[in-house]
């Protein structure tokens, strides 16, 4: 089966009636820019309103175009009135020809000249050098107040690394070559991993040492489970076992590099499939050929000769992100845990750099960060695959909001043999992913882990130890017993006669219904 972009180009937005684009939609059309995702296009028109679904379309009064219809004027149009998008720019100043960017370089500089310390004019200068290969012949400011490259109004930043020539305050959530984008949302501006971490301690400190230490012992194994049945594998008892041990030991790994990601991947996975470095294939999701059908394709993920300079990136933002989260959630932290951990573990797999396994690093990372942060205790973990798992169709549909329009820019071939070549220039798709809606949905994620993961399994042992003692004080009866006893009664109400001439003939009838009675009453308080 053989994909490829339909020669007539089509716009990645749709242009309400009688409206004309302005800004980064201005510049995507005119320039048949290949954006995937955008969450925010600008017109101007007769009527000043907006139309909100997963992008903003915002109609403003034509007064508010620019004066002229140069590249120029709307590029600086939007970054001052859109923010920096790095995806559209990076499309913007590497995909136009070198003619087209030799004239905004000229144009630019004579803006420079007019107005150097303008804020946006100066973002535009940045991006120009830093995102192709041109250098304006413009002196380093030496003077002016330092301003963001992203506004933090609009975006989620990151640690600040000031750069003299341009005074500006580089604050991505990564580097000039990798980084995610978080946008302000309602939902974002909730976020908040010091509230998290505070649950948590309520949660814990509401319980004995004992019950805990149970508790937390089943937590990792009930986090490993669904972490491999999210994938839909079932692991051997010693990969479960080593997946436990990766959690168990994340708290003692101070950063992340190369070594540390291929032999984590390496416990993950069946030896046979172990990677002795970043992929050499090709790999994509979707479902196999049927009955000679061809497959259906989910999500493309970067070129295998793509990744090893991905990755360098990648792990250079991994540090600006634990940078930004500082030693927990004091006053030095700039960014948020959570937040982090989403942009670190969705980016990571996003770019997928392993054969398999890729999933399991990924939840893995959010659990590193947490517990990096002091958002969760060094000798405990938040369950959260668990809850993503009963929420796979809202986990999957997260991942498929950045994969589904990246399709339709990827030329890609697949084999009968299921072989997957990407043939079209892809890497600079997956440079700056917006990851917003799953930070988003992180956040719900880790707040039902706690309240119906950590809490109610902690409340089911206090439960189930209070049943223990009662069952105890009837009949002094084997533990193995004990704990089938209280399972079936807690489960079932009571035991069926089936059951107790299987299990429990030994018991007199009132010796059982005594014994039933404490379960219930343990369970239920009454």
């Amino acid at each position: 089966m053989t994909t490829t972009m339909d020669d007539a180009w089509v716009a990645p937005y749709s242009q309400p009636q009688g409206c004309d684009p302005v800004g980064y939609a201005w510049l995507v059309r005119a320039f048949h820019l290949p954006v995937a995702f955008h969450w925010r296009w600008s017109f101007t028109g007769p009527t000043e309103r907006q139309l909100h679904g997963r992008t903003l379309i915002e109609v403003r009064p034509p007064s508010r175009r620019p004066k002229s219809e140069r590249p120029i004027d709307h590029w600086l149009w939007a970054l001052k009135n859109e923010g920096v998008s790095m995806s559209v720019n990076t499309l913007l100043l590497r995909r136009i020809s070198k003619t087209q960017r030799d004239e905004l370089a000229d144009q630019l500089t004579q803006e420079l000249r007019s107005k150097p310390f303008s804020s946006y004019r100066r973002r535009a200068w940045f991006l120009l050098e830093n995102l192709s290969p041109v250098q304006l012949p413009v002196e380093d400011l030496s003077s002016g107040n330092y301003m963001p490259l992203l506004n933090p109004k609009l975006q989620v930043t990151g640690p600040i690394r000031k750069i003299r020539r341009y005074r500006l305050d580089i604050n991505l959530l990564g580097t000039i070559n990798y980084a995610p984008a978080i946008r302000r949302t309602p939902t974002i501006d909730q976020v908040d991993a010091a509230h998290l971490r505070e649950r948590i301690r309520n949660v814990v400190g509401a319980y004995n040492e004992e019950s805990l230490r149970r508790a937390i012992n089943y937590l990792y194994a009930k986090e490993t489970r669904a972490s491999f049945a999210i994938e839909r594998e079932t692991p051997s008892p010693d990969r479960a076992e080593r997946f436990v041990v990766r959690l168990k030991d994340a708290p003692k790994v101070k950063r992340l590099w190369k070594a540390l990601l291929v032999r984590l991947q390496n416990t993950l996975v069946d030896s046979r499939y172990a990677d002795v470095g970043w992929r050499h294939e090709q790999n994509y999701i979707g479902s196999g050929r049927v009955l000679g059908m061809a497959p259906s394709i989910h999500a493309v993920f970067p070129k295998p000769d793509d990744i090893p300079a991905l990755m360098v990136d990648f792990l250079e933002a991994a540090s600006v992100l634990q940078h930004g989260v500082g030693d927990g959630l004091d006053d030095r932290a700039v960014l948020d845990p959570v937040l982090a951990a989403a942009a670190l573990a969705f980016g990571f797999v996003l770019l997928h750099p392993f054969s398999d396994g890729n999933g399991r690093i990924h939840r893995w990372l959010i659990h590193w960060m947490l517990v990096r942060a002091h958002v969760t205790p060094e000798d405990m973990i938040i369950p959260v695959s668990a809850v993503m798992l009963s929420h796979r169709a809202e986990y999957e549909a997260v991942l498929e909001g950045f994969s589904t329009p990246l399709l339709e820019l990827i030329d890609y071939t697949v084999r009968e043999d299921h072989h997957m070549e990407v043939h079209s220039d892809t890497i600079d798709y997956y440079r700056y992913p917006d990851v917003t809606e799953m930070a988003a949905k992180l956040w719900g994620w880790l707040s039902a882990a706690i309240d119906n993961g950590l809490a109610k399994e902690l409340d089911f042992l206090e439960r189930f130890d209070e049943a223990r003692r009662r069952l105890h004080d009837v009949i002094d009866i084997p533990n193995r017993k004990a704990h089938l006893f209280i399972k079936l009664v807690a489960e079932h109400g009571s035991i069926s006669k089936t059951k107790r001439r299987r299990h429990f003939p030994e018991l007199t009838n009132e010796e059982l219904a005594e014994m039933q009675e404490a379960v219930r009453t343990a369970y239920t308080g009454r």
